[in-house]
């Protein structure tokens, strides 16, 4: 992994398609705060020191941010007012295994303090104003402290999907339709710009009817080895999960539930209000298969191996490929599988890809499609930081 850089997207913008064709990296140097139009350093806080949340901080050493605190679910450091934490100390903890309540303190600006992350949590209403509130967790847990932070005066930046698809009121309350409260870029596509695109679709007054695309690179990859026909889709299950594809319990991805998050996610950065229940979503296992342990489902899988075939088999005979599909329109939303034309877009798409297609007053000829990699460490800070610099231009927070 590399420090000290910060990713340049390089977009092919061609008929109504956007490709992110790869990333290039330039050193991170004085000119940085100028090149993104900040007058002045921003403070941060973090929630989430995982892999992502480790790739957000390498990322913002150097630049024109000042982290205050950083929090995990148990212990959070805190710096002094206008001196931020020595993220160079903070990765070598981190990379090598150790946890925030750890740190070194010595190492630290002096009045830097260790403390419980609930006693950091119960204070951040104090913290906000001017500042952004970073969330690379996974836990619900921090939508009540999103919600303050925005009300207090500051901005947040999340890869949590989980705040986004609570009740629509915390959706409402964190989204500004000024766009200078919340970034949420990376809880979709990480990097990729979905939710950029949509939001631009908006701000110029289009009209969208329809937004679907492949939300999920695990099951691009499933979706792509079931086309290829080489394999069953026990086996295929089984590869992805031991290559690391799939979370530990695959069927985390199999239920679809992430999917639904990120297609209701789109829906309402669209203006459509809808709540997680009343989102159709359809499983890639059976219900049988929900309670049996990890081991136990990884041999079971293979039960479906004819079905899926024959799913497979029948669309191939149409000239169609399976995509497992999120589609989002004003009347409802679903999840699942879906034979696609091959010669269209989704039916081109190969492997852990994301795509999303929309189709608008502007773009009725020709969907917008937006194609990328949406997954990764990296890419998804890459994510996190891009929303950082876009809220760190506004009033809101470069104000005095």
């Amino acid at each position: 992994r590399q420090r000290n850089f910060m990713p340049l997207l390089r977009g092919v913008c061609l008929a109504g398609l956007l490709v992110i064709v790869g990333a290039t990296w330039a050193d991170s140097d004085a000119e940085g705060c100028q090149r993104n139009e900040m007058a002045k350093p921003v403070e941060v806080v973090l929630l989430g020191c995982g892999l992502v949340g480790k790739a957000v901080l390498r990322m913002l050493e150097g630049k024109p941010f000042i982290v205050r605190a950083i929090a995990e679910s148990d212990f959070a450091a805190l710096s002094p007012s206008g001196s931020g934490l020595n993220l160079k100390k903070v990765l070598q903890l981190k990379e090598s295994g150790g946890r925030i309540g750890a740190l070194d303190v010595a190492a630290q600006p002096a009045g830097t303090a260790v403390l419980p992350a609930a006693k950091l949590l119960d204070e951040l209403g104090g913290l906000a104003t001017h500042r952004i509130l970073i969330d690379c967790t996974a836990t619900t847990a921090t939508t009540p402290h999103m919600v303050q932070w925005v009300k207090e005066g500051g901005a947040v930046v999340m890869a949590n999907k989980k705040p986004l698809t609570g009740p629509q009121a915390d959706f409402t309350a964190m989204v500004s339709p000024q766009g200078d409260t919340c970034g949420y870029e990376s809880s979709v596509g990480a990097g990729t710009p979905f939710i950029a695109s949509l939001r631009r679709l908006v701000a110029a007054g289009d009209t969208v009817s329809s937004v679907m695309g492949t939300f999920s690179g695990t099951l691009g990859f499933l979706m792509s080895g079931l086309q290829s026909g080489d394999k069953g889709w026990g086996e295929l299950v089984n590869m992805a999960h031991d290559l690391g594809y799939t979370e530990p319990d695959p069927r985390d991805d199999l239920s679809g539930s992430d999917v639904a998050r990120k297609a209701l996610i789109m829906a309402r950065t669209l203006g459509w209000q809808f709540e997680m229940d009343q989102i159709e979503v359809e499983s890639l296992f059976s219900s049988d298969m929900a309670d049996l342990s990890v081991a136990d489902f990884k041999k079971a899988i293979s039960k479906l191996d004819g079905e899926m075939a024959a799913k497979r088999n029948a669309a191939d005979e149409k000239g169609q490929v399976l995509r497992y599909v999120a589609s989002c329109s004003k009347d409802g939303l679903k999840v699942g599988l879906q034979a696609v034309a091959k010669d269209s877009p989704l039916g081109l798409l190969s492997g852990p890809d994301n795509m999303m297609v929309v189709n608008s007053q502007l773009y009725a000829e020709r969907p917008l499609v937006v194609q990328g990699a949406g997954a990764g460490d990296d890419i998804t800070a890459a994510g996190v930081v891009a929303d950082c610099v876009e809220l760190a231009r506004t009033a809101r927070i470069s104000g005095p």
